[in-house]
Formats: C-alpha cells, sequence, structure tokens
C-alpha cells in the first residue's frame, strides 16, 4: 500500500515484485493443494490478519526458494515479553536475511486529508500512522531476540509487507502521503448516502470478512437487487456494528466489479461491538 516509507522511519518495504519467482509453483498448488489444505486445517479460528500471515508462512514454509529461520517469535526484554516478531527468513537466491513484519489493512480516508491518522480503519479504533509506529516498534525487536544473535548485519534487512485497500469517500480522490500509485483504491460511503451509488437495475452482495483479500466471488453469496440491498446492508451494520464490504457485481452475476466500504453513520466514533480484524 505504500511506495516510500515515511522519512522518520529506518526500515524499507518489501518489493512488489518480490514472491514472482514462486508464481509457478503457486499456480502448481491448484492442481495439488493437499499441503495446503492440512496447512489450513490444522488452525480453525479465522482472523483475516491472521489468515494473511499464515499464507505468507506457508509460502516461507514450503517455497524451496526461502529458508524459515523464526515465526511468531515472543521477544523478551529484562523477563518480559515485548511482542512478537512475525518472520525472519533467508531467500536462498542472494542469501539476505529479512526481518519482515506483515498487515493486511482496509483505510477510509476521513475528512478528505493526506494524513496518516485520517486513514482510519472500518471499526474506527486504528489508522495508518499507528500501523506505521507499530511497525517501527516491531522491526526493532530483532535486536533483542537471542535467536537472531548469530546473524551476519551485512545480510540482514528489515521491510514491511502492507497489504490492503484505500478508501477514498465518493466525493473525493485523496490518497495518503507516501501512497503506492498502484494499491488497490475504492470508494466508501455513510450508510445514509447509499442512495448515491445504489441502482435498482444492478446486482449486489455483501462480501464476508473471509473474502475480502480478493474478488473471488463464492456461488453461495447471497445476491441482492438494488431495491434488496438496503434492508440487508442495514441489518448487517446493526449486527457487526462497523464497517462492511458492499460489492457491485457484473452483468453475469458471477464476478465482483466494483467494492465500497460502507460504514455507519457515527463513523469513526465507534465504541461497541469491538471485534478482532
Amino acid at each position: 500500500m505504500l511506495a516510500v516509507t515515511s522519512p522518520q522511519v529506518s526500515w524499507g518495504l518489501l518489493p512488489d515484485n518480490y514472491f514472482y519467482n514462486c508464481l509457478d509453483w503457486i499456480n502448481g498448488i491448484e492442481e495439488n493443494p493437499q499441503d495446503l489444505v492440512v496447512f489450513f486445517n490444522s488452525d480453525q479460528q479465522f482472523i483475516l490478519g491472521k489468515y494473511f500471515e499464515k499464507l505468507l508462512h506457508f509460502i516461507f514454509k514450503y517455497f524451496e526458494g526461502f529458508s524459515l529461520i523464526i515465526t511468531n517469535l515472543q521477544v523478551e526484554k529484562n523477563n518480559r515479553t515485548i511482542g512478537e516478531i512475525d518472520f525472519v527468513f533467508t531467500n536462498l537466491m542472494d542469501r539476505k536475511t529479512t526481518h519482515l513484519e506483515v498487515a493486511v489493512k482496509y483505510y477510509m480516508g476521513y475528512k478528505s486529508s493526506a494524513k496518516h491518522s485520517m486513514w482510519i480503519g472500518p471499526n474506527g479504533m486504528d489508522n495508518l500512522a499507528g500501523k506505521i509506529r507499530k511497525f517501527t516498534t516491531q522491526l526493532s525487536m530483532s535486536a533483542f531476540a537471542e535467536d537472531l544473535n548469530d546473524l551476519e548485519p551485512a545480510l540482514f534487512k528489515r521491510e514491511v509487507l502492507l497489504k490492503g485497500y484505500f478508501f477514498k469517500h465518493i466525493r473525493s480522490e485523496q490518497l495518503p502521503h507516501f501512497c503506492n500509485s498502484e494499491a488497490l483504491t475504492g470508494k466508501w460511503l455513510y450508510v445514509s448516502e447509499l442512495d448515491k451509488i445504489i441502482r435498482p437495475y444492478k446486482m449486489y452482495t455483501i462480501v464476508p470478512k473471509r473474502l475480502w483479500l480478493g474478488f473471488y466471488f463464492d456461488e453461495d453469496l447471497e445476491i441482492f437487487s438494488g431495491i434488496e440491498i438496503f434492508e440487508a446492508v442495514y441489518a448487517e451494520l446493526n449486527s457487526v456494528g462497523k464497517g462492511i464490504l458492499l460489492a457491485e457485481l457484473d452483468e453475469g452475476k458471477s464476478q465482483i466489479k466494483t467494492k465500497y466500504m460502507i460504514v455507519p453513520d457515527r463513523w469513526p466514533k465507534i465504541t461497541d461491538h469491538r471485534k478482532n480484524d
């Protein structure tokens, strides 16, 4: 989601093309998915951020181009746990070792501002500025991890992988500072503005959290007409109490065409229904 890091931070960004050499191997998994199925069946809980981490864990563990050193390592300082390291791995092509912190996030631009603090998550509780600060804290932890003491400093680097979506308000084109010009973008709106985007002849679906990572259309998803979707959106918002993802479908009703984040009218001042992201 970012193109360059803030001048205040000392870490880098994992290149966009970093996993390109894995593509043939990933495509082959579709023909023989057994390892992937077993890997995910070992953990039945579903939290989107943890699911994203686990996808990367699978790549680092099974793709022959990587050697996974540690993952989800609890770090202690002065006999106190100070946090957790996501991944440390070696790329066997260049022999460089990376401490990588990862996240998948969905941020909405509040009040048409480019300030990172004004790009806020669907739950109204987190923002891009806080995430960047957290990355800086997490990446400093490798200095305290005894498991990494023997690594060669010249071949060790600290980087971030931040994936997700920037949602601009329906009346704004503003994006945050330092954002990637090719980052995925959509539109967000308050539920009271729903009539601004809904067309009676279009078809829509509410995308469950498990499918937020892509444009995959699950045939089990309930499809609503432009007339029916209003009641469905209000019911879903009343249930979860925070932003929901609405998708407009193509004419064949088999593919997601456009994504919208719909939030309660009191967003970002949301205090109830605090579920994990």
